[in-house]
């Protein structure tokens, strides 16, 4: 679990409602660098939500550039890599601290 990819999703996210419930449950899944590797039954029991609504808002946000999937799962019972970039809405997150 990654609290500061949560809190930037909770900072840059453009969804709302379950949409915003699902982007946060990956962010929950996923170490801070972003990634990750939930199944969709998982993602969905988490977000209580069905798993075609996953599957929509997943590629919502692989259409808005706010997750990638950096290996594919190639079946049944393998899941893919993803990779969140919720930094990318908001460039001013995007520079870090500066000490």
């Amino acid at each position: 679990m990654s609290i500061l990819l949560m809190s930037q999703v909770w900072k840059t996210s453009p969804f709302e409602g379950g949409r915003l419930l699902i982007e946060l449950a990956m962010a929950d899944f996923a170490n801070d660098e972003g990634v990750c590797w939930p199944s969709i039954p998982t993602v969905a029991a988490k977000a209580r939500v069905s798993e075609e609504w996953v599957r929509q808002v997943l590629k919502e946000m692989r259409e808005l550039g706010r997750l990638t999937i950096e290996s594919e799962g190639g079946g049944r019972h393998r899941t893919n890599v993803y990779r969140l970039n919720p930094l990318l809405e908001n460039p001013v997150l995007n520079r870090g601290f500066s000490s």
